[in-house]
């Protein structure tokens, strides 16, 4: 991807991730970029598929980070206006699949 040293690591596992938002961010929509990457090299298609919520809201469903990008390639999506007031939440719940979701990056900025 455009951005590889973003991800050069990852969370891995199915996790809810917290993060309190800067002041200038509260009570606001943002808009939402995770980065992914397939970080084991011999996984296929179907391996690693998971679903990712934001603040309660499934943003990505079935997501196949080998199928989408390749293995060792890092993707993003971006999702726009999502409603924030103190914190946001990033969920990753497992789905099909041997390999537990990953999440390698998030950016955080106010929705245009």
């Amino acid at each position: 991807g455009a951005d590889p040293w973003l991800a050069a690591s990852a969370i891995e596992g199915p996790a809810t991730i917290t993060i309190a938002l800067p002041d200038d961010l509260r009570d606001e929509r943002v808009d939402v970029r995770l980065w992914f990457a397939e970080a084991n090299p011999t996984a296929k298609p179907g391996d690693r598929v998971f679903e990712v919520r934001l603040n309660g809201k499934t943003v990505l469903e079935s997501f196949d980070p080998a199928e989408t990008a390749g293995p060792l390639n890092s993707i993003d999506r971006t999702f726009k206006g999502i409603e924030a007031e103190k914190e946001l939440t990033i969920e990753l719940r497992s789905g099909d699949g041997e390999l537990p979701p990953l999440l390698s990056a998030a950016e955080f900025v106010k929705a245009r």
